[in-house]
C-alpha cells in the first residue's frame, strides 16, 4: 500500500463558491426515494466483502484486539511488508540491493529507491514478529469455539524464491515451503496474492527489477502451486490509475492470462477538507465514492482482463477524516459491491487498527526517548468507520439480498443520493438504506409491486453536518431506535439506517452445491481412488439427485444423501470435476469446477499403417494391408481400419491385416487408430491408395433374326445381345442400310423390322458403355424378294411359271430384262 489519499476525480459539476460545509451537489426542494423489492429473485450476500486488513498478532493485548473485532477474513502480511516478508524468521528484511534498475515498457532505463527502505532496514535490524504464530493460535481458537477458522487471504513475497537461485524454473522453493508451512499449521490456503503493488518500481527489488521479470517470476510460483493444489485462487497486481514508470503495466501482466485468475485493485477515494485547494471538492468525492471505485477497476483492469474477478484488498474512502461523509461514501460503496458480486469477490477495508482509515482512536504519547510517537488509545474506542463497518456488517453478514431498484435523486457520476438494499437476515426482511441528502426524506416501500404498510422497526445512525465525526466506545451500539412503528416511513438527514419489516414473510430460497475431494487432497497417482463429496443445501425445496461430471467422461447420478462419487484416472494430467443439484422443482445449479491433479507415466501408444509394395491397383484387384500398434504401459484393446473416414475392421488381437478389394475407381484414404486400455489414442500416418478402373470391353452381336429372307411386305424380327465387363452400357443402336432405326436405352434389344422396298439390306447394331466405349455386331445381309403372287405385267407371267420357277432365274434373268425393256421403252419415247 501506499500510505496517501489519492484522489480519484474530481466531483463534477461542483460549483467553484462551495465551502466544505456546503452541500456539494443541487437537489430539489424535496427529496423523498422508493424501493421496489422483488421477493422471488434472491442471492447470498458475499461475506468476503465485508474483509478488511487487521495486523498485530502476537501479544495478548493484540489478540484481544482482533477477538474483539472477529474478523470475517485475515490478510497475512499486509501492504507493502509482504514483499519483504521472511516466513522463516516471520519479520520484514531487505531482499536484494537498495534500489531497482529496470527499462520500462517505453525503453527507458530508470532507477528507484525501495520505498521505505529506511523503515526496512530498522524492522530487519530488531527482527520484529509479524505475527504467523498469533495467527495459528487465534485460528485454533476460532475453530474450537466457532467450528470455522479465519478465511485467510495470502500475499507471497515476489523475491523470495529468486535470492539464492536465480534459476528461473528452479521449482520456487521458498513459495513452495512456505505453503506447506502454512497447511501444516492448519491455516486455511485457497486465495493468494502474487505480491503487493508491483506495478511500483520501489515494491520490487533488483531480484525481479522489471516487470517482465515479475511476470515470468509470477508464472512459475503459479505453475508449481498449482502442482500441489490446482484448486488454489492466484491474483496479480494491477493499477488503478496511469503510472508513468510503467505505462504498460497491466497490458504486459495480462497479456497471458492463463497463470492468474482474479486481479488485485487498491483504490483510494478522498480529498482533504481542511486543505483550502480541496475543500470544495472533499464531500462530494465521498458521496459518490461508489463510482470512483467502479472507474479505478472498469478503467484499468478491466480492460485488460474483463474476465478476471476484482479482489479490493485495500480501500478507503477518506474526506479530511472519519466524518459523516466519510461514513456515508463507505456504507454506500459497500452496497455497491453488493449489487456487482460477479465482479467483486474480495474487498478489504484498509485498516482495523492501523493509521490510515482506522477503526479506531489513536493518540500520540510521548516515548522514553523523548520522542512523540503513535498508538492505539486505550479504552479502545471506535471511529465512525469502525460504527459504520460494524452496521453494515450487522446488515448483511449471512444474509440473503432480494432483488430491488431505488428510484431517488441523482447526485453525480450516475450516483444516487438514497441507496437501500433489501435482505433477509435471520428469518426477518430488512433493509439497510443511506440518505446521503441533507434532508430528511421520505421512504416508500414496495414489495412485489405491493406498498408496504405494515410495522417495521427503524434505527439510524445520523449526522447533523458532513464534518461531523463521533468516537463510541468499542462495544457501545452506533444505531438509534428511532421508530417502532406502522405506516410512513422517513429517513433523518445524512443517515446509515436498518428497517425491519416484521409484516413482510420471505423465505429464504437459495439452490447451491459445494464440491470437494473427501481427504481435501488434490494430487492423486494414476489408477488410484479418489472421492469427491457434493454437499447440497436448498433453504426451501427438497434436494432430488447430484450429477457428478468428469470432464470426457460419461455423468454419474446419485439420488440420496451422502452425495459421492469415486473415480480413478487412468491418464495422467489435470482433470476437471463438476456437482449439478437438482431439486425437486426442476430446478439445476452447478458447482464451482474443481480440479485434481493425476500424476504417473502417461499410456502412449503407437499406430502404423506400412505401405504397401505398389499404391496404385486396378479395380478389382486386391491389397493387403499391414499394421503395427504398440504401447509403453498396459495393453492394446483395439485396432480400427478406416478408409475413407469409415470404419472397416475392428481387430482386438494381432495380427493387424486386412485384405482390400475395392469397389470403386478413385483415391482412398487409409489409416488406422489404436486405442490402449487407459484410453489414450494415436493415429497412423494415411496412406493415399489409387484404384484405377479396369478398362472397358463391350461385346455386342445380334443373336437372332428370324429370316434372311424374305418377301416384300412380310417383317423379321431381330434380336441382339451388348455387354461391358465393367460400368454399364448406356445405348444400343439399330443400323439398317447404315441408317439409323432405333436407339435402344435398356434391355431388351429386340426390334421388328417391315422392309418397304425390294432389296439386299446390311443390318447391324452398335453398342456404347458408360465410359463412350463402342462395339460393332457383324452385319447380317437380309434379301427382300418380290411377293410371289405378283404377274410380271410384261409377260403376264409370275415367277414361279417360270422355268425352273426358282428365285434364281428372277434374279439372273428375268429382272435385268425386264428393266432393259423399260429402259430402251424411255429412250424411244424421248427420240
Amino acid at each position: 500500500m501506499k500510505y496517501s489519499i489519492i484522489p480519484m476525480l474530481a466531483a463534477a459539476a461542483l460549483p467553484a463558491s462551495l465551502y466544505a460545509e456546503d452541500y456539494p451537489f443541487p437537489l430539489p426542494d424535496s427529496v423523498s426515494a422508493e424501493i421496489t423489492i422483488n421477493t422471488s429473485q434472491q442471492e447470498k450476500f458475499n461475506n468476503k466483502l465485508l474483509a478488511t486488513n487487521i495486523f498485530d498478532f502476537t501479544t495478548s493485548v493484540e489478540q484481544d484486539l482482533i477477538k474483539t473485532f472477529d474478523p470475517q477474513t485475515i490478510r497475512f502480511p499486509h501492504g507493502l511488508w509482504a514483499n519483504w516478508y521472511d516466513w522463516r524468521g516471520d519479520y520484514t528484511r531487505q531482499f536484494g540491493d537498495d534500489s531497482v534498475t529496470f527499462t520500462n515498457s517505453l525503453g527507458n532505463t530508470i532507477t528507484r529507491q525501495l520505498d521505505h527502505l529506511s523503515s526496512i532496514k530498522i524492522f530487519e535490524g530488531i527482527k520484529k514478529k509479524i505475527g504467523i504464530d498469533g495467527v495459528t493460535e487465534l485460528n485454533n481458537q476460532r475453530l474450537t469455539q466457532q467450528g470455522q477458522g479465519y478465511d485467510m487471504l495470502w500475499t507471497f513475497n515476489m523475491s523470495a524464491d529468486g535470492e539464492n537461485d536465480s534459476t528461473l524454473d528452479n521449482g520456487s522453493p521458498e513459495t513452495i515451503a512456505r505453503y506447506k508451512d502454512l497447511l501444516s499449521r492448519g491455516l486455511e490456503v485457497k486465495d493468494i496474492e502474487l505480491g503487493n503493488e508491483n506495478f511500483y518500481p520501489g515494491q520490487r527489488s533488483s531480484i525481479i527489477p522489471g516487470v517482465d521479470d515479475y511476470i515470468a517470476r509470477a508464472k512459475m510460483m503459479s505453475k508449481d502451486l498449482k502442482a500441489l493444489n490446482p484448486n488454489l485462487q492466484l491474483s496479480v497486481p494491477m493499477l488503478r490509475k496511469a503510472n508513468t514508470a510503467n505505462p504498460k503495466y497491466n497490458e504486459l501482466v495480462a497479456a497471458d492470462s492463463a497463470y492468474f485468475d482474479a486481479v488485485t485493485v487498491h483504490t483510494y477515494v478522498g480529498y482533504d477538507p481542511d486543505n483550502a485547494d480541496d475543500s470544495d471538492e472533499a464531500y462530494g468525492t465521498a458521496l459518490v465514492a461508489r463510482a470512483h471505485i467502479a472507474k479505478s477497476v472498469d478503467d484499468y483492469s478491466k480492460k485488460v482482463a474483463p474476465n478476471k474477478p476484482v479482489w479490493l484488498t485495500e480501500w478507503g474512502v477518506k474526506s479530511g477524516g472519519p466524518n459523516a461523509a466519510s461514513a456515508l461514501g463507505m456504507a454506500d460503496t459497500y452496497m455497491f459491491m453488493s449489487e456487482n458480486q460477479d465482479t467483486y469477490h474480495r474487498s478489504n477495508w484498509f485498516s482495523v487498527n492501523g493509521k490510515l482509515n482506522s477503526f479506531v482512536q489513536w493518540e500520540t504519547y510521548i516515548a522514553p526517548s523523548g520522542v512523540e510517537r503513535p498508538r492505539i488509545k486505550y479504552p479502545l474506542e471506535k471511529t465512525l468507520f469502525g460504527s459504520t463497518h460494524q452496521i453494515v456488517r450487522q446488515a448483511l453478514q449471512d444474509s440473503v439480498m432480494l432483488a430491488s431498484s431505488v428510484n431517488s435523486p441523482e447526485l453525480s457520476l450516475g450516483v444516487k443520493s438514497i441507496t437501500a438494499r433489501a435482505v433477509i437476515k435471520n428469518g426477518k426482511v430488512q433493509l439497510l438504506v443511506i440518505n446521503k441528502t441533507n434532508q430528511a426524506a421520505p421512504f416508500t416501500i414496495k414489495a412485489d409491486d405491493a406498498t408496504y404498510t405494515g410495522t417495521y422497526s427503524h434505527q439510524t445512525m445520523a449526522f447533523d453536518s458532513l464534518s461531523e465525526e463521533k468516537l463510541l466506545a468499542i462495544d457501545a451500539e452506533p444505531l438509534t431506535t428511532l421508530a417502532e412503528t406502522s405506516g410512513a416511513v422517513t429517513l433523518p438527514k445524512y443517515s446509515i439506517n436498518i428497517i425491519t419489516l416484521s409484516d413482510l414473510q420471505v423465505s429464504e430460497d437459495i439452490l447451491e452445491v459445494a464440491l470437494d475431494t473427501a481427504t481435501q487432497a488434490y494430487v492423486y497417482q494414476k489408477n488410484e481412488n479418489m472421492t469427491f463429496v457434493a454437499k447440497p443445501e436448498s433453504t426451501k425445496t427438497a434436494i432430488q439427485s447430484v450429477t457428478f461430471q468428469v470432464e470426457g467422461q460419461s455423468p454419474v447420478v446419485d439420488a440420496s444423501a451422502p452425495y459421492e462419487f469415486s473415480w480413478a484416472a487412468t491418464q495422467g494430467g489435470r482433470h476437471a470435476i463438476t456437482a449439478t443439484v437438482t431439486d425437486t422443482s426442476a430446478r439445476t445449479v452447478s458447482s464451482n469446477t474443481l480440479y485434481v491433479n493425476v500424476e504417473g507415466e502417461d499410456q502412449v501408444v503407437t499406430a502404423q499403417l506400412a505401405t504397401p509394395s505398389s499404391t496404385s491397383l486396378t479395380l478389382g484387384e486386391s491389397v493387403t494391408l499391414e499394421a503395427s500398434a504398440s504401447v509403453n504401459t498396459g495393453s492394446i484393446t483395439k485396432v480400427e481400419l478406416f478408409i475413407d473416414n469409415a470404419l472397416v475392421k475392428t481387430f482386438t488381437e494381432a495380427p493387424y491385416s486386412y485384405d482390400w478389394t475395392p469397389s470403386k475407381a478413385k483415391s482412398s484414404s487409409i489409416y488406422i487408430k489404436v486405442t490402449g486400455d487407459a484410453a489414450a489414442t494415436a493415429i497412423s500416418d494415411t496412406i493415399q491408395m489409387l484404384v484405377n478402373p479396369r478398362p472397358q470391353v463391350v461385346t455386342v452381336q445380334i443373336t437372332s433374326l428370324s429370316s434372311t429372307n424374305i418377301t416384300l411386305g412380310e417383317s423379321v424380327t431381330l434380336e441382339a445381345n451388348a455387354s461391358v465387363n465393367t460400368g454399364t452400357i448406356t445405348k444400343v443402336e439399330l443400323f439398317i442400310d447404315n441408317t439409323l432405326i432405333k436407339t435402344f436405352t435398356e434391355a431388351p434389344y429386340n426390334y421388328v423390322w417391315t422392309p418397304t422396298q425390294v432389296k439386299s439390306s446390311s443390318v447391324y447394331i452398335k453398342a456404347t458403355s458408360d465410359d463412350s466405349t463402342t462395339k460393332t455386331s457383324a452385319i447380317v445381309q437380309v434379301v427382300v424378294a418380290p411377293a410371289q403372287d405378283e404377274t410380271d405385267k410384261e409377260t403376264g407371267t409370275t415367277p414361279s411359271s417360270k422355268s425352273g420357277g426358282s428365285l434364281a432365274y428372277f434374279w439372273l434373268i428375268l429382272l435385268p430384262s425386264l428393266w432393259l425393256k423399260k429402259f430402251t421403252r424411255a429412250f424411244l419415247s424421248l427420240s
